[in-house]
């Protein structure tokens, strides 16, 4: 990515990603409105919440492994959609963008210089087509995962600055930034309500709340229960 932003201009990049997005919108627009794939599985997600509700009847008769996030998503787009599976995946596309911006701000937040080609590159990741052109699951959990990797990186920024400028031993960070940290806890577990495997996440987070000034554990605790704590509410056995 730094060879890249180094050899292509920054606006040229951006000209790219919009004509990646462009092109792909306009092959998902003139795509088969028949089911593909998975679609057939899935569609039902949102169809279902939309007439039974979340309950734990809804949560036993998921006919796929995935859990409801994706239908959470696609009923509240469905005012747009009205639930068609053409327009679903051209929301699909549109949340995948969503997500290469939201990493490339996180990227911009922590000074990695040019982040801009992140949004370009993305639509060059093999198979990646499958994922953003067709009204499948990954994608909702994806943007849960960026976004909530956004907050959580804001909330810590947050802590670092309150921590360089407090001059009171004992004051409490921001609310603020525990509000991110929640938020964070939030969208990871809503990750993991879309596709289980998000859920290794957990495992890797320690990594994030390290820094020059020692392991930041109450926002670790914090986002770590909330994630695990909702999560186990999927995984639970509701037979």
């Amino acid at each position: 990515m730094e060879w890249l932003n180094r050899q292509v201009p920054g606006p040229f990049v951006w000209c790219l990603a919009v004509f990646f997005f462009v092109a792909s919108m306009t092959m998902i627009a003139m795509s088969p409105s028949r089911f593909l794939y998975d679609e057939v599985f899935y569609h039902g997600y949102a169809v279902e919440l939309s007439d039974k509700g979340l309950s734990i009847s809804y949560l036993r008769e998921l006919i796929a492994p995935t859990g409801p996030l994706y239908g959470f998503a696609h009923l509240i787009l469905g005012s747009l959609t009205d639930l068609r599976v053409v327009p679903m995946r051209l929301a699909t596309n549109v949340m995948f963008a969503t997500s290469a911006a939201a990493v490339v701000l996180l990227l911009s937040m922590v000074r990695v210089q040019s982040p801009s080609s992140v949004v370009a590159l993305s639509y060059g990741i093999p198979f990646a087509g499958v994922t953003f052109g067709l009204a499948l699951t990954e994608v909702p959990a994806m943007l849960a995962a960026s976004v909530g990797t956004l907050a959580l990186i804001k909330g810590l920024l947050m802590v670092d600055d309150w921590c360089k400028r407090v001059k009171t031993a004992g004051q409490p960070p921001k609310v603020a930034a525990y509000a991110f940290f929640v938020l964070a806890g939030l969208l990871y577990a809503s990750a993991v309500w879309g596709r289980q495997n998000y859920l290794v996440a957990v495992l890797a987070l320690p990594v994030l709340f390290v820094s020059n000034r020692g392991f930041a554990l109450v926002p670790w605790l914090l986002i770590t229960v909330i994630t695990c704590g909702l999560s186990v509410v999927l995984y639970r056995d509701w037979e």
